[in-house]
């Protein structure tokens, strides 16, 4: 893989008991979206990862995806909006 298609963030935002995972590059550019069924992978970047304030550009690119989430949890009753989550994490 070459140094242009790293990943440099992993962004997980959602429920925190079933988030959606997303790489992007060291340009912030989205390279990802992660399925992760058992969690494996997820877990084995957030091991190398250290936790970092998002960078704004990312958390723009992924306000539609949290707004549609918090507007699936408030249609559901099942869960309160303040269970959604947004973390972020530099990798390598």
């Amino acid at each position: 893989m070459t140094k242009n298609n790293c990943a440099r963030y992993l962004l997980l935002f959602g429920s925190k008991e079933s988030p959606r995972a997303v790489l992007f590059d060291e340009q912030e550019r989205l390279l990802a979206e992660m399925i992760d069924e058992d969690g494996f992978l997820v877990d084995s970047l957030l091991r190398e990862g250290r936790a970092v304030r998002p960078p704004s550009k990312l958390v723009a690119a992924v306000s539609h995806a949290l707004r549609a989430c918090a507007k699936q949890v408030r249609l559901s009753g099942t869960a309160a909006a303040a269970d959604l989550h947004l973390r972020c994490f530099a990798l390598g």
